[in-house]
């Protein structure tokens, strides 16, 4: 039983595998992203950015 049962684990841990790797890839690349155009986020947070103290 726990045989015929092997295969379908190898290719439930290669999918797990090809899906950890693509998000880290998308993930590294929205960093890298990021990084480059400063962290531009909006103007919803500028009463949180250092220097900027309110009331």
């Amino acid at each position: 039983m726990v045989d015929n049962l092997k295969p379908v684990a190898l290719f439930l841990l290669m999918l797990n595998l090809c899906m950890y790797l693509i998000i880290a890839i998308i993930g590294g690349w929205a960093v890298n992203l990021a990084i480059d155009r400063g962290f531009i986020i909006g103007t919803a947070l500028l009463c949180c950015s250092p220097g900027t103290s309110k009331p």
